[in-house]
């Protein structure tokens, strides 16, 4: 048989396939969220960040909870990045959630690549339930198509403060593409894999989520 070269483009995607493939296999709830967010560059290094998204679980068949999240991201460099936001959760269930993060991003690119860390501070408290801290590790990886499109893959470990359990709890795995129509919109669509351990009854899940973004166009100086 003739053997096919694939380039690297086809190669990432084919891998990224299987891994959404196994994660399917594996999964035991389905889940969709629907995001819509808005932002505005406040100068060359800040810009701010309003979102709404509604979270269905159960297979999709109920509606788990509906978020409003608010925040800022501060660029120091081309390479690294703060952030800060608060997210505000209405359970359906009558419960209620508030969480605080502090965020710290680098990116370095090569090419029409872009390697990219993400380490969050969290804080997650309710009504009902005590304050819970975590630490979450995320790296990811992004290919740039061309001007409109781009696709990514990326891995997440979670690391809880809670009660007297000090330990990594949940890992995430997800596959995206990103969509650029005119100039300030951007549609993008992800299917994620995550699965708890080190807990008594973990559960795993897969979800597909959707997400809008609008940035708002800056005010030409007089």
């Amino acid at each position: 048989f003739t053997k096919t070269k694939l380039s690297p483009m086809k190669k990432i995607t084919l891998y990224l396939s299987l891994l959404c493939f196994l994660s399917v296999k594996s999964q035991t709830d389905f889940g969709l969220w629907s995001n819509i967010a808005v932002e505005k560059e406040i100068s060359k290094k800040m810009e701010i960040q309003l979102e709404e998204e509604l979270r269905f679980n159960q297979n999709v068949g109920r509606l788990n909870s509906l978020l409003t999240e608010a925040g800022f991201k501060y660029k120091i460099n081309k390479y690294y990045s703060l952030g800060a936001s608060y997210r505000f959760t209405y359970y359906t269930e009558n419960r209620f959630g508030n969480r605080f993060t502090l965020s710290n991003q680098v990116k370095y690119k090569i090419e029409d690549f872009t390697l990219n860390y993400r380490l969050n501070f969290q804080t997650d408290f309710s009504t009902k339930d005590p304050v819970e801290y975590k630490i979450r590790n995320k790296f990811g990886v992004d290919y740039k198509i061309n001007k409109r499109w781009e696709i990514g893959v990326s891995g997440e470990l979670f690391y809880s403060f809670y009660y007297n359990r000090n330990r990594f709890d949940r890992y995430r795995l997800a596959y995206g593409v990103d969509y650029s129509f005119k100039k300030r919109h951007k549609l993008s669509a992800s299917l994620m894999f995550q699965q708890e351990f080190n807990v008594a009854n973990p559960e795993s899940d897969v979800i597909l989520a959707f997400k809008y973004k609008y940035s708002l166009k800056n005010k030409k100086k007089k």
